[in-house]
């Protein structure tokens, strides 16, 4: 989604999870980082914030270790 808010031009960018989450990030490279992480396959752990009902992607880390709830790049149905 682009749009323009008083700070100027935006693109917000949605993932849908697997589980059926959903989540977006306002981030081109937060947003190309989980797309190449979904292609090549592994574990990946997403951070994200949370405020009231939306959910906005912070970062991606290669390479963890599965915790039950956590979301992962398999997760990412591109």
């Amino acid at each position: 989604k682009q749009g323009t808010n008083n700070s100027g031009p935006y693109t917000m960018y949605g993932v849908t999870f697997k589980d059926g989450r959903r989540m977006s990030t306002f981030s081109d490279t937060v947003f190309q980082l989980v797309a190449e992480a979904q292609k090549a396959g592994g574990v990946c752990k997403i951070t994200f914030t949370q405020k009231g009902k939306y959910s906005t992607i912070t970062g991606i880390t290669k390479g963890s270790t599965p915790v039950e709830g956590e979301l992962m790049d398999a997760d990412v149905p591109f």
